[in-house]
């Protein structure tokens, strides 16, 4: 696992409410393997500003899951606040987007239609022999995603990782300077009083 939780964010529509819970518990295994953790407005405190709430989410983000069906297409909010924010994130590199494909819809040109959709194939969860088969066969392919993402972002420092930290004494003054040098990823440098270093 990486040294950061993987911040997920799930975008559905309410009529596919039942089919969010079991996407819920099986991210909830996920979890067991990738350091993930996930949001939905489900969670949102009751007297709570709901916009407010799924903006804050959904700018902090590093993975948007899309919850595809023909009710998500159609709603406004989705379509053209959550996912339309998603995608503008995902094009500036600062999220991923992962478009899971509930119930199939007519398939063309949207926001979304670029990017690789899960179950296999862009089949829809609800056309496996089960759901829970449809399920599965897309957490594989996002657990394969998310492992990836998480070591490339956010890499855990290894032995190959070499530091080095160096003291030059500020003439004049009562601060020394101390300078950490990290092989992977520069220097740094404090200014720290004279009489700490003792």
């Amino acid at each position: 696992m990486g040294e950061k939780t993987l911040k997920c964010f799930i975008s559905y529509s309410h009529e596919d409410k039942k089919m969010c819970k079991k996407f819920l518990t099986h991210f909830a295994n996920l979890a067991r393997l990738v350091d993930t953790e996930h949001w939905y407005d489900g969670m949102i405190p009751p007297g709570g500003n709901i916009d407010d709430e799924i903006k804050k989410q959904l700018e902090i983000a590093d993975v948007v899951f899309l919850l595809i069906s023909p009710p998500y297409i159609s709603s406004f909010y989705c379509y053209e606040k959550e996912l339309t924010r998603a995608i503008e994130r995902n094009n500036a590199g600062d999220c991923i987007v992962i478009p899971i494909v509930l119930r199939d819809f007519i398939r063309g040109d949207y926001l979304f239609s670029k990017l690789k959709y899960v179950p296999t194939d862009g089949k829809p969860v609800d056309q496996f022999k089960t759901q829970n088969d449809g399920f599965v066969d897309a957490f594989t392919g996002i657990k394969n995603l998310l492992s990836e993402f998480s070591k490339q972002h956010f890499p855990v420092p290894t032995s190959a990782t070499k530091y080095t930290v160096s003291k030059d004494f500020n003439k004049g003054t009562k601060y020394n300077k101390v300078v950490i040098t990290c092989s992977k990823y520069g220097k740094t440098s404090v200014s720290i009083p004279e009489w700490t270093m003792a």
